[in-house]
């Protein structure tokens, strides 16, 4: 197993490598805000940076992937340009949680709802495969999203998209704030492609916690997870850093590196 940091920068990369972290998660979406001269700024500083961009959260900042202002065709000139970045700062998973752009409007039909999202995964997974990238759609729990809020839901709807691009994502947080059975986990097998953690207080992992981290963990060894595991969390101070890769290396069973 990998273990990352989502961040939005390469400033803490040199500390993160001497701790032994093994990849950063940086935010899609803002890396599409940049100009052509800050995105080739952001390469060079890539191939300084000791951790490489492995991972993308925050897909979709501003258009909408359901509702009746979806603009598809923007949608895929989006998808487009932001798997060509992806894929340029060496990234191998896009993670769709984007729950501005995903939400069901008020008096919105669910069920169109979910082949809007089902289309538009398609088209975004047709694109991720040109660059060898894989789209992990994320759980959300119900104050942030109010669809794709568990991991069982997101494997329907890999199910229902059918390609070999888009997969599944576990979020240990929004696992536990739905009380999710992390058996789901043995259900996902080889279509679980990524995952996050935080605590259920949303920050880094800690010895003190009262979390199941056991119980996660002993799901993804049923499967043989070997993939990444990112901390999307609100950093304290740079001391969580160390104990998060001590207490996740624990679980997973590493002496040193995993």
């Amino acid at each position: 197993m990998k273990f990352g940091v989502c961040t939005s920068n390469f400033d803490k990369a040199d500390l993160l490598k001497d701790l032994g972290y093994d990849y950063l998660e940086f935010g899609l979406a803002g890396i599409m805000e940049l100009s052509s001269d800050q995105f080739d700024d952001l390469l060079r500083r890539s191939e300084r940076s000791p951790l490489k961009v492995e991972a993308f959260n925050s897909f979709i900042r501003t258009l909408k992937v359901v509702g009746d202002e979806v603009n598809f065709a923007a949608l895929e000139e989006y998808v487009r340009e932001s798997m060509r970045r992806a894929s340029a700062l060496g990234g191998k998973i896009v993670v769709f949680g984007s729950a501005g752009a995903r939400n069901i409007p008020e008096d919105y039909s669910r069920e169109k709802a979910w082949s809007q999202i089902v289309d538009f995964l398609k088209m975004a997974g047709d694109y991720a495969a040109r660059y060898d990238i894989c789209i992990a759609i994320e759980n959300l729990n119900k104050n942030e999203s109010n669809i794709l809020n568990t991991v069982e839901e997101g494997l329907k709807m890999v199910g229902d998209v059918s390609h070999d691009s888009v997969k599944v994502l576990a979020d240990y947080y929004h696992m536990a704030v739905e009380n999710e059975d992390f058996d789901v986990l043995l259900k996902a097998g080889n279509n679980l492609v990524h995952t996050h953690i935080a605590s259920r207080i949303r920050e880094y992992p800690k010895a003190t916690d009262k979390d199941r981290y056991d119980l996660f963990f002993g799901a993804l060894k049923e499967i043989n997870y070997q993939g990444r595991m990112s901390v999307e969390a609100r950093l304290n101070d740079e001391s969580d850093y160390a104990q998060a890769i001590e207490i996740l290396r624990r679980y997973a069973g590493c002496t040193s590196q995993c």
